[in-house]
């Protein structure tokens, strides 16, 4: 998505801040999918556990799917 068209996204719907717990190899295979290497698929998932993912609804929204279905608990929160 354009950088323009996500802000415009982000001042209409606002962001979230997701958090997840579950199976490390399963949580690092849903990154290692989306193209992430090894070291920002360990990243993201120390953030899981820590402050948080953030982005659009709907992006937290398809991650904790994907999440879930790898065995993971999964948490949002809104006004990231």
């Amino acid at each position: 998505m354009p950088e323009a068209l996500r802000d415009e996204l982000i001042g209409e719907v606002g962001l979230v801040r997701l958090h997840a717990e579950g199976p490390r190899k399963r949580l690092l295979a849903v990154f290692r999918q989306d193209g992430a290497t090894i070291e920002e698929a360990v990243a993201a998932c120390r953030a899981l556990g820590n402050e948080g993912l953030v982005g659009t609804p709907a992006e937290m929204e398809l991650l904790g799917l994907r999440l879930r279905a790898a065995g993971a608990t999964v948490e949002t929160a809104g006004g990231a």
